[in-house]
């Protein structure tokens, strides 16, 4: 599956191209960040020190943003790693243009056709996915994942929920 990183140049983006490094359905296509990373490439910019990076990664050229170029290469999935204010509308243009994009900005997560998706809980708000298509008249979507600190600690109280009835912690 032909993928793009927004914001490839950050930790965050970092991340999101060291997980694609040997997975088996995800190619890199295309990494995006700021101008000021332009033509650089991500082993010039790579910040983590503790995964090797492949040759054929590091060998990536990191291009200035543009959605309408994700779609000419075929892109079909993009991680954003965009900050907030950027992201808010980068993001929806690159749904709007028919790429499923999942983001780990907060720019989306309080619109309520989008999935705050933290897989081993709530898998199936991906139904929501589908709302968001149709309400919007798009053929993209948008998934964000929840704030880290949130994650954690829902991750640690499912099984407490599952088996007891409470609704609030303090």
């Amino acid at each position: 599956i032909e993928t793009a990183v927004f914001g490839a140049s950050g930790m965050v983006g970092q991340r999101f191209i060291s997980l694609m490094q040997d997975h088996p359905q995800l190619e890199l296509v295309a990494a995006y960040a700021s101008d000021r990373s332009e033509g650089r490439t991500i082993g010039d910019i790579w910040k983590l020190p503790d995964i090797p990076l492949h040759e054929e990664m590091a060998s990536v050229r990191l291009e200035k943003l543009d959605v309408s170029d994700t779609r000419k290469r075929g892109v079909k999935v993009c991680f954003s790693a965009l900050p907030a204010d950027l992201a808010k509308g980068v993001e929806a243009e690159a749904a709007k243009s028919g790429l499923a994009l999942f983001s780990n900005a907060g720019a989306h997560r309080m619109d309520e056709d989008v999935p705050i998706l933290i897989p081993e809980i709530n898998f199936e708000h991906l139904g929501l996915v589908d709302l968001q298509r149709k309400s919007r008249g798009i053929e993209g979507f948008i998934v964000t994942n929840a704030n880290c600190s949130v994650t954690g600690l829902s991750i640690a109280l499912k099984p407490l929920i599952d088996n007891y009835s409470f609704k609030e912690v303090y």
